[in-house]
């Protein structure tokens, strides 16, 4: 039999009939667009405030990046009585756009276009795309935007034109700007990685990155002269916390905070509220006039975790779990061992989209099953979701390796490095720094995981006698 041919609209419309089923038949089983979290979320400011003092509030947020609180207070303003159906159709909007431009840059990757077309749809219509682009929040977003960002680089290596290169940097600032994981460090890797392995496009390279990376410093540059924070969140110090201090043993930091080699902070848990830490002689933060910073309590009774005196508290944490490093270093690797396994479980294991899941169970147990190897014996693990990030990451690393050997690489090359920049960016940063919410951390990164396991199985394939 011959191969299935297709030509490149047939290839695109394929998907998109693909992804219109898939939604329509989502629908039809009950998932509907969640926005009732939304004003429980530590990552948003009170809606109230995002309603009538966005400007003001944004400016002041030291919680987080701004563009998730601002796009949300922007859609309040815009669509206060459609708020819900106006973000589901931009969600649907970012995953079609996602979905066709993953089967196109399938296909730029060397795959053919039947099984570029396959592949795009199996990853599109993953249980975990389908109900994160039913919640709102920023993961499914960023994971829209990193897709879109791949496809744009795969314009940029070709001749090394500005006017594709300083969009590929724009769309890595706006995640920065929207996703506090994705830090400064991530882009300059980024820019780091690309003029290593092509030298003779260096110049081109720093000169698109130059502006995109000065917006960002700039945003640094602000939390730094308002709040002494060196980064896009002030969580920092809390987020360590929880993988040192509240991932082990409670009798070990009771111990430590006895002994004096942590402070009395260390025996809250991080982001409870300020009432929590009246035992911990933290020092009365300045009042500010400004409700984004003054109120401990969002109007809903919702912990306000961008309040002036987390700052101080993420820094009391931050020195504690440095601290608890040094003197149990063995605690830290059990709370390392215990973020990596949360990053094994896959991205629909979150309680936040159980209400969606729920209605396309058996597509997520029939998907998990399949493509992750999970059963019901491996509590909740899918076996193949570690071995997919050691597959990508050490292929990843071994093209860069060639790449540098040879002091060049091919465009498709160039964008395999950034995909395997991106995921190893991020499972190092969450398995190292935080424990509590990895199972949707990894969400992100989930379709550039399965593109480069599939590049690898590919050329073990290929040069198989």
């Amino acid at each position: 039999m011959g191969h299935v041919r297709l030509g490149a609209p047939a290839a695109l419309a394929v998907v998109a009939a693909a992804f219109a089923v898939s939604r329509a038949t989502i629908a039809a089983l009950g998932v509907h667009f969640d926005v009732s979290l939304v004003p429980w979320l530590w990552q948003l400011l009170d809606l109230g405030l995002l309603r009538h003092r966005l400007a003001e509030s944004v400016w002041h947020l030291h919680s987080q990046p701004p563009l998730f609180n601002l796009a949300v207070g922007v859609g309040l303003k815009l669509f206060p009585g459609h708020f819900s159906g106006g973000f589901h159709a931009l969600f649907l909007v970012l995953g079609l756009t996602a979905a066709l431009s993953l089967e196109v840059l399938l296909e730029r990757l060397g795959f053919r276009r039947v099984v570029a077309v396959a592949l795009a749809v199996l990853i599109s219509c993953a249980p975990w795309w389908l109900v994160y682009e039913n919640w709102l929040y920023y993961e499914y977003p960023v994971m829209c935007l990193l897709i879109v960002a791949a496809l744009v680089l795969t314009e940029f290596v070709r001749d090394w034109r500005l006017r594709w290169g300083i969009p590929f940097f724009l769309l890595l600032a706006v995640i920065v700007y929207t996703r506090a994981s994705f830090q400064v460090v991530w882009m300059l890797l980024v820019v780091a990685v690309l003029v290593v392995v092509r030298r003779d496009a260096g110049r081109r390279i720093l000169l698109a990155a130059a502006v995109p990376i000065l917006l960002v410093s700039l945003l640094y540059a602000k939390n730094v002269v308002q709040f002494g924070v060196p980064s896009t969140t002030s969580w920092f110090g809390m987020n360590l916390a929880r993988i040192t201090l509240w991932a082990n043993p409670q009798s070990e930091t009771d111990r430590l905070v006895a002994e004096g080699k942590l402070s009395r902070v260390a025996l809250v848990p991080p982001f409870s509220p300020l009432s929590k830490y009246d035992a911990a002689d933290l020092p009365s933060a300045s009042h500010t006039g400004i409700p984004a910073l003054d109120r401990p309590l969002k109007a809903n009774g919702g912990v306000n975790l961008n309040d002036k005196a987390y700052i101080e508290l993420s820094r009391r944490y931050l020195k504690d779990s440095l601290r608890y490093i040094r003197y149990h270093p063995t605690g830290y690797l059990r709370g390392v061992a215990k973020a990596a396994g949360k990053l094994s479980v896959p991205a629909t294991d979150y309680s936040y989209v159980y209400p969606q899941r729920s209605k396309i169970r058996a597509w997520d147990r029939v998907f998990n099953g399949l493509v992750y190897w999970r059963t019901p014996w491996t509590h909740g693990i899918g076996i193949a979701l570690p071995l997919l990030y050691v597959l990508g990451v050490l292929f990843g690393l071994s093209q860069l390796v060639r790449a540098v050997r040879h002091r060049t690489a091919p465009g498709a090359t160039l964008v395999v490095l950034f995909l395997w920049v991106t995921v190893t960016y991020l499972l190092l940063l969450a398995s190292l720094t935080d424990f509590g919410e990895n199972e949707r951390v990894h969400l992100p990164i989930d379709p550039f995981v399965l593109v480069l396991a599939a590049l690898a199985v590919r050329g073990v394939l290929r040069s198989s006698p």
